[in-house]
């Protein structure tokens, strides 16, 4: 029954609860597990709620006919940070043992914290066994998971200029990729920032056009909203551009910042 004992190692919003749900049902499905039910805590707050907490959530799942406890960020339980973690921790890895073929545990985190925490408690690796290691999305990925969030904040009507596989789409993404492989990486979390910026950039744009008595198309992203404005646009309204102006000499230092944002 060691299958039911799993850790996870990922950055967020790689779909790591989401692929927690699905094992947990899977192992119902074969019989692995007597019961579907399924619970999704956090490290910090297990620690905070004690062992009564843990052994409450844990009663749940046995009356519900047994099914699979999700402890995200469950490097938390061992940080030091939280007092009651160690107490919580050693209970929890009594009761793997004692409820193996009724509960399933799994363990997921940030790569560098899970094994930080599986390095200094012996008991975890043994327990624990089996590792999912997810990698950030690459960018043809990002780029997926960014026309899934325009059609579903605009229920399917927004237009993006050039396509919603078009290249500014795939700078979209390509910029957000930039952050992969660092520590707290936000993935898809990253691409709805990313999102956010670029409608705010929309309704500023719409803001200025309708001011001006122009008609707008509430419905379409165009590359300025997608991408942000021009370089060169941007340097002849910026204060710290201007003020570089205004010193004396210093040419090559102007002309080197120049070059670099023509070649942006």
């Amino acid at each position: 029954m060691c299958l039911s004992f799993q850790r996870i190692a990922a950055n967020s919003e790689t779909g790591k609860t989401t692929v927690a749900r699905l094992y947990a049902s899977f192992l119902a499905s074969v019989g692995a597990l007597p019961g579907s039910h399924f619970e999704e805590t956090t490290g910090s707050k297990l620690a905070n709620d004690g062992v009564q907490g843990c052994k409450k959530i844990l009663d749940d799942i046995k009356n519900a006919g047994g099914g699979a406890l999700f402890i995200d960020e469950a490097y938390q339980l061992t940080s030091g940070n939280n007092p009651g973690g160690p107490g919580v921790l050693d209970f929890l890895l009594a009761e793997v043992e004692n409820t193996t073929g009724k509960i399933a545990f799994i363990l997921a985190g940030y790569n560098r914290n899970m094994e930080k925490s599986f390095a200094h408690n012996p008991g975890l690796p043994s327990r624990f066994p089996r590792q999912i290691q997810f990698a950030d999305y690459e960018d043809n990925e990002l780029l997926e998971i960014l026309n899934y969030g325009v059609d579903k904040r605009w229920y399917g009507s927004m237009v993006l200029e050039g396509g919603s596989r078009g290249l500014f789409a795939r700078i979209v993404a390509r910029r957000v990729g930039y952050g992969r492989g660092k520590v707290g990486f936000g993935n898809a979390r990253a691409v709805e920032d990313a999102l956010s910026k670029i409608a705010s950039r929309q309704a500023k744009r719409l803001r200025l056009e309708r001011s001006k008595g122009k008609i707008s198309d509430d419905f379409l992203l165009t590359k300025t909203d997608l991408i942000g404005t021009e370089p060169a646009k941007v340097l002849s309204n910026d204060k710290a551009w201007k003020k570089l102006q205004e010193l004396t000499s210093l040419t090559s230092v102007k002309d080197s910042t120049k070059a670099l944002f023509a070649s942006l």
